[in-house]
């Protein structure tokens, strides 16, 4: 499995709608996997491994709903 701790877009694995932007913050030894529920059609993004610290923030697409 491989980490990354660059800022990314997660978007839906269906329709490809970005949901939710990830900024890293710093480097750690925190590992997270992130998957999203898509509001639109309900499926899901695929798992985004992220390592070290970060924030977790809405597109102009979606709002967040819970963590």
């Amino acid at each position: 499995m491989t980490f990354t701790n660059e800022d990314c877009v997660i978007s839906c694995s269906n329709c490809n709608t970005p949901l939710v932007e990830v900024w890293a913050k710093e480097d750690g030894p925190e590992k997270s996997s992130l998957r999203v529920e898509c509001g639109h059609c309900k499926d899901l993004s695929f798992i985004k491994n992220i390592s070290g610290k970060f924030y977790v923030g809405s597109t102009e697409y979606v709002t967040i709903n819970d963590i």
